[in-house]
């Protein structure tokens, strides 16, 4: 795959796009999504209590998910940079 027309990230985006659909499927086995949330919302709701923080749970939950999205994206480019080119 060429490494400067940008193929790797369309290629990249399609496989997460398909892979994602799958891992959705694969995770609904052992993880419950109500769980989840309310884990995510207990945590929100214990930093936006911190007297030093100005936010609110709801603003916190964004950031949070934002975090999360922006840590498996950068291990899913650094990892296919590693292996592939």
């Amino acid at each position: 795959m060429p490494k400067r027309t940008g193929a790797s990230h369309a290629v990249a985006a399609f496989v997460m796009m398909v892979g994602g659909t799958y891992l959705k499927d694969f995770l609904k086995r052992y993880v419950d999504a109500g769980d989840l949330a309310t884990v995510v919302a207990d945590a929100a709701g214990t930093v936006a209590a911190h007297p030093d923080i100005d936010a609110t749970a709801e603003t916190v939950t964004l950031v949070l998910s934002a975090a999360v999205v922006a840590g498996l994206a950068f291990v899913w480019g650094y990892a296919y940079h590693r292996t592939v080119l």
